[in-house]
């Protein structure tokens, strides 16, 4: 095998983001990366960060998106309820008395002009890494089609250059105790590849890692998105733990019509069309 030398290396940087106009990547950094270059920025966490977001923003609510690390930094939930106003977020999936958590079964605790918080160690932490992005979106499942239609408009009408979609991946330590670590999750790049497949229908050019998504949501399309769902690791996780109806709310495809972006203030509210 070549092992690569400084006399390999090109007179350029290398340019990792290809021409086509959605691309797919894994995780903070390439939402970081990609928020660097003025990309739109689509965060899927599908379950189940982006699904809980968009069925609360749905139905009317302004969601706080947070990272572990800074709720922390404001002196935990209760920081947090001080800062923003809102309610102190929970740092589980259930068994709160919280207004909203992780879980999709809570949305139905949430109405219309509610303000409310929610935290996450993968979705949420793709948040944080691209706050700086032009635009910052959230898709799933549920809203693949909305979001697609969104960023197709604003692509055609030059309001970005170009959409990167985060497939948010899994930690390890969420699971089991291991030391800190990353593992491609199924459910997300299903979620991005329902995305890119719906840009493409719309005209939209894809990368190769997006046609290879694109392909792979059409596979489990065929076969039942639910099945793939449960069938996926972090999906016999939850069902392990009794959140099954929450798989089965992100397995639901194209149920909202909601694009939610990310606001000046940190919350995602409904998108106003580009």
């Amino acid at each position: 095998m070549h092992e690569f030398g400084a006399s390999d290396l090109p007179s350029a940087p290398f340019e990792p983001w290809p021409a086509a106009h959605l691309h797919v990547e894994w995780g903070s950094q390439a939402a970081q990366l990609a928020a660097d270059r003025g990309d739109a920025v689509v965060v899927v966490d599908t379950l189940t960060f982006s699904t809980t977001v968009t069925m609360a923003v749905s139905r009317g609510a302004a969601v706080l998106a947070l990272s572990r690390a800074e709720v922390a930094r404001l002196g935990g939930p209760g920081g947090v309820a001080q800062t923003y106003q809102v309610a102190p977020p929970t740092l589980t999936q259930g068994g709160t008395d919280a207004k909203l958590t992780l879980s999709p079964s809570s949305v139905g605790n949430v109405a219309r002009g509610d303000r409310v918080a929610l935290t996450s160690i993968n979705g949420a932490d793709i948040v944080r890494s691209a706050r700086h992005a032009a635009v910052l979106l959230a898709g799933c499942l549920r809203n693949r089609s909305a979001v697609a239609r969104w960023c197709a408009s604003a692509l055609t009408g030059g309001v970005v250059p170009r959409v990167t979609v985060i497939a948010a991946a899994s930690r390890w330590s969420s699971m089991l105790t291991v030391p800190e670590g990353m593992r491609p999750s199924v459910e997300d790049w299903l979620g991005a590849g329902a995305i890119a497949a719906a840009a493409e229908a719309l005209g939209v050019s894809l990368s190769t890692e997006a046609k290879a998504a694109a392909s792979t949501y059409a596979v489990a399309e065929r076969d039942g998105l639910d099945r793939w769902l449960r069938g996926s690791t972090t999906g016999r996780e939850m069902i392990q733990k009794n959140f099954a109806p929450d798989v089965d709310e992100a397995a639901g495809l194209d149920l909202d019509d909601t694009v939610p972006r990310l606001d000046s203030r940190g919350f995602f509210v409904t998108a106003d069309r580009p």
